[in-house]
């Protein structure tokens, strides 16, 4: 297998991963949003809106990675690029705001989830520079 391969290979696995994660947060965050609260509580909706935000960014997630699949250079790259760079920017806006809240452990979890976007972002960066394979006979 070629650098570029295994490049290509590393970003589809954590794109596909960081696409798992989301559909983690949607089912359980669905199935739970009204867990231990009375009908009607207000919390219900919050919980809600959060789901719904997850799912639109996991439809985003799937349009980066079939735009990548089908191309990965050119429209595809950039596509996957913009898509990481909002995950990032994403998870730290939360961290962000969670430390502002005084919630040091949950900031600490999505700064965390900045982890596996970075890299995806850090891996397609570098495929920029990875050798073409050689042709010939």
């Amino acid at each position: 297998m070629t650098r570029r391969r295994l490049l290509v290979a590393g970003t589809i696995v954590l794109v596909v991963a960081e696409c798992l994660l989301f559909v983690l947060l949607v089912t359980a965050g669905w199935a739970f949003r009204d867990l231990m609260l009375p009908p009607g509580d207000p919390e219900i909706a919050v919980r809600t809106r959060t789901v719904f935000a997850n799912a639109a960014w996991l439809a985003v997630n799937l349009i980066g990675l079939v735009g990548y699949v089908y191309r990965k250079q050119g429209f595809g790259r950039s596509v996957i690029l913009i898509v990481l760079a909002f995950d990032i920017l994403n998870s730290l806006f939360a961290a962000v705001g969670f430390i502002l809240a005084s919630d040091g452990s949950t900031a600490v979890q999505w700064f965390l989830l900045t982890v596996i976007p970075a890299a995806a972002l850090v891996l397609v960066l570098v495929q920029r520079q990875a050798p073409e394979a050689p042709t010939g006979g």
